[in-house]
């Protein structure tokens, strides 16, 4: 049997999760009640923005956005119903689609920040300095490199 994880990892790891639950639970109350799209939608729709052309094959947004792909096409459809996006088919791939941004997806996207980015500051950039900010960044990193 591998070895035990330290009780000071354990208890590193079930804060991470406790504050990862926590404070995506509160900005995605924060958003509902300003009546904007949701967190997920905002992640979604950022992986758009900031792809290439402001488009990405659905696997790729499946994978930068942390979603199954039945997941992220339960999504996507939502999403494309809202004309937040559009699907574009793929030249040379007859199963493969573009999800691409919309201007309304766009300006979602800036009426959402207004608010997600008010509670970022409000619930990070007033507790942490500037410099645990990026020593977290880099820890959590290291993490994710692991992985």
């Amino acid at each position: 049997m591998a070895d035990r994880p330290s009780s000071d990892h354990v208890a590193a790891w079930r804060a991470l999760l406790t504050a990862q639950a926590e404070l995506t639970e509160r900005i995605d109350a924060a958003l509902r009640a300003a009546d904007v799209i949701p967190l997920r939608w905002y992640d979604a729709l950022l992986s758009l923005y900031e792809a290439p052309g402001r488009r990405r094959r659905l696997a790729e947004m499946a994978k930068a956005t942390l979603l199954s792909r039945s997941g992220l096409t339960r999504l996507v459809d939502r999403l494309e119903q809202a004309g937040l996006l559009t699907r574009e088919p793929v030249e040379d791939d007859a199963r493969g689609a573009y999800a691409v941004l919309t201007p309304d997806g766009l300006q979602a996207l800036r009426r959402c920040w207004r608010i997600y980015g008010a509670e970022i500051e409000a619930r990070v950039g007033r507790r942490l300095t500037v410099s645990e900010a990026r020593t977290l960044r880099a820890l959590l990193a290291r993490l994710v490199e692991a992985a």
